[in-house]
């Protein structure tokens, strides 16, 4: 990331250092109680004891670590598309109805679940298959309105979704894990991308769950064209657009570049106070070893 233009390390620099670290300790409203981003991870509502030794394996110890965990990819599952327009090989998002919907197992690993799911719309209706994600079956049922994200292959069954995202819906406001562009993170047992877009989300798109004072001044805000923090964080993780993408990775790394140079900045002025002691040129001495 290129900083446009430079920014002046003097003492009100210093002093943005200093505020930044208040940004750690911002009060986190959730479900109508309080907390601060250095609360420890359990305090998030869903994640218990055994969820918090697998977060940890990712270096999530804090709600704070959550917020900053950014996605290592994303998928852009914003394009809706009717179900006779789908062709094989493409990354389609399908608002429909359950048409039909079973489980059964798999014929050699009797252990494996198989969840077979039609959806259709007014153009026509394709198979979603998953395995072993056995509660799809129980959540779901015929006529419940779906949305599907994902790729589509070609198969001996005809045109298919394989483990697709999929989320019931009521509306198409509030969607989490399709019908958008799409986080994905880094994972451990027991921990995928869909339970931390799940906790990550309330977080950060609940009114007053989450409060974040941005610490650059805003005249280094208008003058680097940049979005403010509070924004930022919420693009990361569930960009509105492309663009907006772009625009949140920016700033968060311009913070990153930025802070390190606040800190070598205050590192050079601590220095400076304490003077090197003075050291005498023995030239008699010296010249016996030239």
């Amino acid at each position: 990331m290129i900083i446009s233009e430079g920014i002046a390390l003097t003492a009100s620099s210093l002093r943005a250092l200093r505020a930044a670290a208040k940004l750690f300790f911002q009060p986190l409203w959730y479900n109508r109680r309080m907390y601060t981003l250095s609360d420890p991870i359990q305090k998030v509502p869903g994640v218990g004891d055994k969820t918090t030794k697998h977060l940890s394996r990712l270096g999530i110890t804090t709600i704070r670590d959550l917020v900053y965990f950014f996605p290592r990819r994303w998928e852009d599952f914003s394009k809706k598309t009717p179900i006779d327009k789908i062709r094989a090989n493409t990354t389609v998002t399908v608002f429909g109805k359950i048409l039909d919907i079973h489980q059964r197992s798999a014929f050699r690993k009797r252990r494996m679940k198989i969840t077979r799911v039609l959806v259709g719309d007014t153009t026509g209706s394709i198979i979603a298959i998953w395995f072993n994600q056995p509660y799809i079956a129980r959540d779901w049922e015929k006529g419940d309105d779906l949305v599907v994200s994902g790729k589509v292959l070609f198969t001996r069954y005809g045109l298919q979704f394989t483990n697709p995202s999929a989320e019931k819906i009521t509306n198409e406001v509030g969607l989490v894990h399709t019908g958008g562009i799409i986080p994905f993170y880094s994972q451990t047992e027991g921990i995928n991308s869909k339970f931390l877009r799940k906790i990550i989300n309330p977080l950060l798109y609940r009114v007053g769950c989450i409060i974040i004072n941005d610490f650059l001044p805003p005249d280094v805000i208008g003058r680097c064209s940049l979005i403010d923090l509070a924004t930022a964080l919420r693009e990361i993780h569930f960009p509105s657009n492309k663009d907006m993408l772009q625009k949140a990775r920016h700033r968060l790394g311009f913070d990153e570049l930025f802070l390190i140079q606040l800190s070598i900045a205050a590192q050079k002025q601590d220095m400076q106070k304490y003077k090197a002691p003075r050291i005498s040129f023995l030239k008699e001495i010296i010249q016996q070893f030239i």
